[in-house]
């Protein structure tokens, strides 16, 4: 790929990551690629439908899940602060869950996206678990429905134009799935 080609593909991942969170799930294509800069062709030539950009993105927020997860010491912060990470991409994994649950061809790609997410999250919940942070039955489905809460708080913020309490949040999922959570 082309150098300006590869920048306006990164252009448009992160520009596209920025509006899901700020303006919800079904921000218009048209609007990501005229706040990135690019015609809707470019836009299309790299990410054919919704579904492609939302993998792009969603993958990229892989990425930095996978960095956090290989970097991160452990400790008391590492479900919370993975949790926070978490955050930052509900609006993207709400997205994602309707279109990686998707059938066609986009469906096995899909699925591949979100086991590269359940192994990241085994792997730092295993951490976890070994550090004595997380209840033996939490598994990277409870974290997805950590997101899953968190992505309603952010939708119910955007409706009431309320800041959300996103620590306040994490604070109830953090006891709920803590070691001495029962089982």
């Amino acid at each position: 790929m082309r150098r300006d080609a590869t920048q306006n593909r990164q252009l448009l991942i992160d520009t596209a990551s920025d509006l899901f969170h700020v303006c919800g799930p079904d921000v218009a294509l048209d609007t990501v690629a005229e706040r990135a800069g690019v015609g809707i062709g470019t836009l299309y030539r790299h990410f054919p439908n919704r579904a492609a950009l939302l993998r792009a993105v969603f993958e990229a927020h892989l990425d930095h899940y996978a960095s956090f997860a290989e970097g991160h010491r452990g400790g008391p912060d590492l479900i919370p602060d993975f949790l926070r990470l978490i955050a930052k991409g509900a609006s993207t994994y709400a997205l994602a869950a309707g279109h990686l649950h998707a059938h066609g061809p986009e469906a096995e790609a899909s699925r591949l996206v979100l086991r590269r997410f359940d192994a990241i999250a085994e792997t730092v919940i295993g951490r976890a678990r070994a550090d004595g942070q997380v209840a033996d039955w939490v598994t990277s489905d409870t974290l997805r429905l950590c997101g899953r809460m968190l992505l309603g708080l952010l939708a119910d913020a955007r409706a009431t134009g309320e800041a959300p309490d996103t620590d306040g949040a994490l604070r109830i999922m953090l006891s709920g799935i803590g070691s001495r959570a029962s089982s």
